[in-house]
């Protein structure tokens, strides 16, 4: 059944009551919104806080031109409302929006697009406040500067929305065991999502051994892959939970592929969910809602499925609001990632 946007609010109650009781798109560029770190207003109710941790700062949102400065190490505290930037040992920042959770809660990375901010992904994903409120906290990982544009990306392998001569990964290590010292989240309930270049750096991260055994579920969104970026794949690791969501009206990252390197979708999909988790063949194919058609595939080691959104472009579904005014179509992503957030098991979107 589809979660439109009017059955967020009392679906998000319901979601509270179970945790309670247990500008122009650049032309070789898809611009996400370049907010800079700082422009949203804070969801903390004190916005002056600043938080210290083991080998980063804590600093509330907004700021102004500051960048936050890396503090020495100090022990790490119990969990307190976090609403801020943190600095990593090595200069990398991570927008952590954990106002009101409870100690051991689940925890969602969403990585920004190509040219995208954490901001930015924040804005258009509209997930914080609903994810705080079940006490669910989320982590906005900031890439590095993507040359002759504005905003944020990430090194995936990829001949095109990619940057390069980064490890990214040791990156994403670093910042999520700084969000962890704040001793809000569950280690154990990781979900991971990315946006287009975000998404394929998410399936990097996933096949990478310093990140695999920490990701509960993975769930990529709009992917920008090519053959670099499955090239960080092999067989062998824990099967992983994974969902692929994407637009067939998608024209950044075409759903058949054929810009530049980029693959076909479902090609794609069967093959990484093929390297990852060992399916086997191409699965059963059904409705999932009136505009989303789901394939599942089979002989899988963990769950393995791919969304179809027939009114979907490239912009995170079911938003109010999408990038240089895309339609976001009508799959209600975000509650629907809350729930995966909130499940007693590592599980698959759907």
């Amino acid at each position: 059944m589809e979660l439109s946007r009017r059955g967020r609010r009392p679906l998000v109650a319901l979601l509270m009551v179970a945790v309670a009781c247990g500008s122009t798109t650049p032309v070789t560029a898809p611009v996400e919104g370049t907010l800079p770190i700082g422009t949203l207003p804070p969801v903390s109710a004190d916005p002056s806080t600043t938080i210290v941790l083991a080998a980063a700062t804590t600093t509330a949102v907004p700021t102004t031109t500051a960048v936050p400065t890396t503090a020495a190490p100090v022990a790490t505290l119990p969990c307190t409302p976090t609403d801020g930037v943190l600095t990593t040992a090595s200069g990398r920042h991570v927008l952590v929006r954990a106002n009101g959770v409870t100690p051991g809660s689940p925890l969602v990375l969403i990585l920004h697009g190509y040219t995208g901010t954490p901001t930015g992904i924040e804005r258009y994903a509209e997930f914080t406040a609903m994810a705080n409120a079940a006490s669910v906290a989320v982590a906005y990982p900031e890439g590095t500067p993507v040359d002759g544009f504005e905003g944020f990306g990430w090194a995936t392998g990829s001949s095109i929305f990619s940057t390069d001569g980064v490890d990214d990964v040791a990156a994403l290590v670093e910042m999520l065991e700084a969000v962890i010292a704040t001793g809000c989240v569950d280690p154990a309930r990781i979900t991971i999502a990315g946006e287009s270049n975000g998404a394929a750096m998410s399936l990097v991260a996933a096949c990478d051994a310093r990140l695999r055994d920490r990701i509960a579920s993975l769930v990529m969104v709009i992917p920008a892959v090519d053959d670099g970026v499955l090239a960080h794949c092999a067989p062998g690791g824990r099967p992983l939970p994974m969902t692929v969501v994407t637009g067939r009206l998608d024209k950044t990252a075409p759903y058949d592929g054929g810009r530049a390197t980029l693959l076909p979708q479902e090609d794609w999909f069967q093959r990484a969910a093929a390297i990852v988790n060992g399916c086997s063949d191409a699965g059963a194919r059904s409705a999932l809602t009136d505009q989303v058609e789901l394939v599942g595939l089979s002989g899988c080691g963990a769950c393995s499925e791919f969304l179809a959104i027939a009114d979907g472009t490239h912009t995170w579904p079911g938003s109010s609001d999408g990038v240089a005014d895309l339609r976001p179509g009508t799959f209600d992503l975000s509650v629907r990632l809350l729930r995966l957030a909130l499940g007693a098991a590592p599980g698959c979107l759907a």
